[in-house]
């Protein structure tokens, strides 16, 4: 299983405004605001590959090598809700499965689809990426939608890449994380 972003969030999850205090940056310093905004970038998407979560609004184009034995279990999550799902039958173009054919279980994350009670998912095409699963994911549309260690993980990451910019190749022994940022994100890590 493999998965892309399709429709990216609509904005980043801080701006580089929101965190020159935090990086002890005056208000008129906006000249690093492009470092600090790639810094941000790049902490948001270590700290999404690390938990196994999106955190803002986005859809999400996963890919199945066909359906497997009932439980077509979603990469990455939390799911808001599920777009569409096709299959490419043998010899045939993509299919789309009407969404009274399979159920999705989004309590438990990142979630699943199924079959109804009774029923069995279409046969697919014996090749890879016979199956597409478009859907929505992350906590909400905005910052105000991800819990706090998580946003202070991120602060802390954009602090430490700011402070130490250049460094990191030199150590060496170099940290794939930032230590504190990982404690903050250890409790929001998916383990499957």
């Amino acid at each position: 299983m493999a998965f892309k972003v399709i429709t990216p969030p609509a904005s980043e999850i801080f701006a580089a405004v929101d965190l020159r205090g935090h990086l002890g940056l005056e208000a008129g310093e906006s000249d690093l605001d492009p470092i600090v905004s790639d810094y941000i970038a790049a902490a948001r998407a270590k700290a999404q590959t690390y938990t196994r979560k999106l955190f803002l609004t986005q859809t999400v184009l996963a890919t199945f090598d066909g359906f497997g034995r009932g439980r077509l279990c979603l990469p990455v999550g939390p799911v808001q809700s599920v777009t569409k799902v096709e299959y490419r039958p043998d010899g045939g173009a993509w299919q789309e499965i009407p969404d009274t054919d399979y159920r999705a279980y989004l309590a438990e994350q990142p979630g699943y689809l199924m079959p109804p009670h009774g029923g069995t998912w279409p046969t697919t095409a014996f090749e890879p990426e016979c199956v597409r699963v478009t859907y929505v994911a992350g906590f909400g549309d905005d910052r105000t939608a991800v819990h706090s260690d998580i946003l202070q993980a991120i602060r802390l990451m954009v602090a430490d890449a700011f402070v130490n910019r250049g460094d990191e190749e030199l150590k060496p022994f170099p940290r794939n994380i930032h230590p504190g940022a990982e404690c903050l994100l250890a409790s929001h890590r998916e383990w499957f």
